[in-house]
């Protein structure tokens, strides 16, 4: 990154560009290994079998783990507050934890200065907030900081035409979008030259689902384009497996083919499911309000705070949104 439009640059070839029935039959080589690795070795998920009445060798296909329950970030929190995993493990790989903390913005433009960077990853707020503070504190330019990609996740925004070109303006960079999460994996998807959507690149570690946020049943791909939530199972992994475990992620999913040549899936995180607000039986999400207010700068900076009366979901209108 950045590369001509006609380049067409694989990890591993193989896996982006093979076909859904050579995929499925290279995820169900994996997931029979994984799923007696779980019952055999966590009594977390050893329990969420005997609870249906199920095996691992019942899971003939990835369609069959809809009988399994989910995993929720609720039951994490439970498990890691009865025996924290925490605190021990750092020690013991022979490292020292050295917390910095919040608010070293000086220190990191500093760093991008000293270091000569050429990549900045964040946050699409916190790329924003960053020039700001280059410009208006520090006194220096951000385009002048040779910054030339600026790669964002960890929250909605990335894709929000109106924020990519904010923050491509800020830094005279690329803006490129990728997708991740802390208990699944650092980064799952991310954007190529085309910029339609990021690609799911990990189909041989991870099995990904989208579901029906409200009902839990599983949404075939057999549509150029659909929506719902992310659930993944790890394929291969031995610390801290997931299966099942709803995201919360709501996003958009592309099946169509993309013209870098890669023929996985594509996603567009739209926002969490439980930011979704229902204004009149419409879902509406706070990245998509986002957008329209960022179209009225720079008579107002962008930010927005929106203010409900009640908690949410169902909003009764009018939604009053506070902008600065």
């Amino acid at each position: 990154w950045p590369m001509s439009a006609t380049a067409r640059h694989y990890y591993n070839a193989a896996t982006e560009t093979t076909s859904a029935d050579e995929l499925c039959v290279l995820q169900m080589g994996s997931l029979e290994g994984q799923l007696n690795y779980l019952v055999e070795h966590t009594p977390f998920y050893a329990e969420k079998f005997a609870t249906v009445g199920a095996e691992p060798n019942d899971i003939g296909s990835p369609a069959d783990l809809a009988r399994l329950p989910f995993t929720e970030k609720s039951e994490l929190r439970q498990s890691q507050a009865e025996e924290s995993p925490v605190a021990g493990a750092v020690e013991e790989i022979g490292a020292t934890l050295l917390p910095v903390g919040t608010g070293a913005s000086d220190r990191l433009i500093a760093s991008i200065q000293a270091m000569r960077a050429t990549v900045l990853a964040t946050t699409p707020s916190h790329a924003i907030y960053l020039a700001e503070i280059a410009r208006n504190d520090l006194g220096v330019e951000p385009t002048e900081l040779g910054i030339i990609n600026v790669m964002v996740g960890a929250e909605p925004g990335g894709g929000v035409p109106e924020i990519r070109a904010r923050i491509e303006s800020e830094w005279n960079a690329t803006c490129t979008e990728s997708i991740g999460n802390v208990d699944v994996i650092t980064i799952h998807s991310a954007e190529c030259e085309a910029q339609d959507g990021c690609h799911f690149m990990v189909p041989d570690y991870l099995l990904m689902k989208i579901i029906n946020p409200d009902s839990g049943s599983v949404i075939a791909p057999d549509q150029p384009e659909l929506e719902g939530v992310m659930v993944f199972t790890h394929l291969d992994r031995a610390c801290k497996p997931m299966l099942r475990f709803r995201s919360r992620d709501h996003v958009v999913m592309k099946t169509s083919a993309c013209a870098c040549g890669r023929t996985g899936t594509r996603l567009k995180c739209v926002g969490w499911t439980d930011d979704m607000l229902i204004l009149r039986g419409v879902n509406v999400w706070p990245s998509a309000i986002k957008d329209v207010v960022m179209s009225f700068r720079p008579e107002i900076s962008g930010e927005m705070v929106i203010s409900l009366d009640t908690p949410g979901p169902k909003v009764t209108p009018p939604l009053r949104i506070k902008v600065e």
